[in-house]
């Protein structure tokens, strides 16, 4: 629904830098400070296909973490017409 939301708001042309931790594809209930929440990681894959329904992914990066459990994936996304 995110997402949704972002590709509705862009105008024509508009550019979204979106930013997630991920891994392999996960959901899990993870017990935080503010109580348990739903906790989902994508895999690069599943990321690009999701951002690619709001347009042309221009640039795309992954940064792996020091423990190499998660990675950090960045991408630029412009909305196609």
């Amino acid at each position: 629904d995110a997402l949704e939301e972002i590709r509705r708001v862009l105008k024509p042309r508009g550019v979204a830098c979106l930013g997630v931790w991920g891994n392999d594809d996960q959901h899990r209930m993870l017990d935080g400070i503010y109580g348990p929440r739903f906790f989902a990681n994508r895999s690069e894959a599943t990321w690009r296909g999701l951002i690619e329904h709001i347009g042309d992914v221009v640039e795309y990066e992954t940064w792996t973490a020091d423990t190499e459990d998660f990675a950090y994936h960045w991408a630029v996304v412009a909305r196609n017409l």
